[in-house]
């Protein structure tokens, strides 16, 4: 993987769920503010991103399994990385849920089987898992183009629709709110590029090391100015009770653009932004745990668990959440809990152990000479 290809992934990765998930909460925190957090929540995102370019740099040759188990010893590090590869699954699986059961057969395949949309979904994933990373980093090359016309146009065909008096007054809901508004932006956005670590920096082309560094940061400030986009978008054009109430106001957003009574009804572009965002989150989801699971394991080829974990995913998929009520309190208590420790906690104890050990190695190299 090059560079280039690694922005990309890291700005499909941003966007991912979010970009439909997040306006409605965000705004049942912030209201008409929500603009305010989502560029709060992209600013505080910048110190996750140093956190794990920090992390490849200390360690350019390990994945993040490799990392824990080196760091934190073998047993409690198998323990951590065998909870992490369980993580990505899981949250892979509730990927796969939000593509089944709470968008395309709401919204678009209406009256569809869930469980047919996830068969297919499940085909597409294994693919990608069999044809390895080389092929999904040129596919992201060719679609990622594509994500970012649609996104334009979307904007674009929205501007008439702004009203920007649905701003004012602005910081009017109080700046904890704001702050809650920004830490749950960035549980969804931010934290769950830890993931990303199973690939970089240990599948890099290092031939431009310096730019390898920096190709995290582009790839979360461009996801996270398209998140601002949506963001900004939906309350210019939507009332930010409206956007609280919407299960998906993004997709709302599309249905409201009317141009002329010519260009109307385009909300098959938001769609397929989410869709293009959402396949390659789930894909590195899934390369993460085959990854991780195939190290844990010591098998060589990690290609062949391919089937056996698409065959878990499906089911697991269909049981994860037994109605919607479970799936708003996981999201909105338990997930950013998680995300937190995942995506915080676990990098700043493998900094901070890694810096022990170096002093430690340190103190101990004076006292063997004498």
């Amino acid at each position: 993987m090059n560079d280039r290809q690694l922005m990309m992934l890291t700005v499909f990765f941003t966007v991912g769920s979010a970009i439909l998930v997040v306006p409605s909460p965000l705004a049942d925190l912030a209201g008409h503010d929500a603009w305010i957090s989502a560029l709060l929540g992209m600013l505080l995102s910048f110190g996750l991103v140093y956190l794990y370019g920090m992390l490849g740099d200390r360690y350019p040759d390990m994945n993040f399994i490799q990392m824990n188990r080196t760091l934190l010893g073998s047993w409690l590090g198998t323990i951590v990385s065998w909870l992490f590869v369980l993580n990505a699954l899981l949250i892979g699986s509730t990927g796969l849920m939000y593509y089944a059961s709470d968008f395309l057969t709401r919204e678009i395949l209406v009256g569809t089987p869930r469980y047919a949309v996830l068969l297919l979904l499940c085909v597409i994933i294994a693919m990608g898992g069999r044809l390895g990373l080389r092929t999904l980093s040129y596919a992201v090359e060719v679609l990622f183009p594509l994500f970012i016309l649609f996104f334009v146009v979307l904007i674009g065909f929205s501007t008439p629709s702004m009203e920007f008096e649905r701003i004012l007054p602005v910081v009017d809901t109080g700046g904890w709110n704001l702050v809650k508004g920004a830490i749950f932006i960035m549980c969804y956005s931010t934290c769950p590029i830890v993931f990303i670590l199973m690939l970089y920096p240990a599948s890099m082309d290092r031939s431009n090391a310096r730019f390898n560094r920096m190709g995290l940061w582009i790839g979360n400030l461009l996801g996270g100015l398209v998140l601002f986009g949506i963001i900004m978008t939906c309350v210019l054009v939507l009332d930010s009770d409206q956007i609280a109430r919407q299960l998906f106001p993004s997709y709302t957003l599309a249905k409201h653009i009317n141009v002329g009574r010519i260009v109307t009804r385009i909300e098959v572009l938001m769609a397929a932004i989410w869709l293009i965002a959402v396949y390659f989150k789930l894909m590195l989801y899934f390369y993460a745990g085959m990854i991780g699971l195939a190290h844990l394991l010591k098998i060589k080829h990690a290609g062949m668990l391919t089937y056996p974990l698409v065959s878990v995913l499906m089911p697991l998929s269909l049981v994860i959440y037994p109605n919607l009520i479970f799936r708003e309190s996981f999201d909105l208590r338990v997930w950013p809990i998680l995300a937190v420790l995942l995506g915080l906690v676990l990098p700043l104890v493998l900094v901070m152990a890694g810096g022990i050990r170096k002093w430690l190695t340190h103190r101990r190299q004076p006292l063997e000479s004498k």
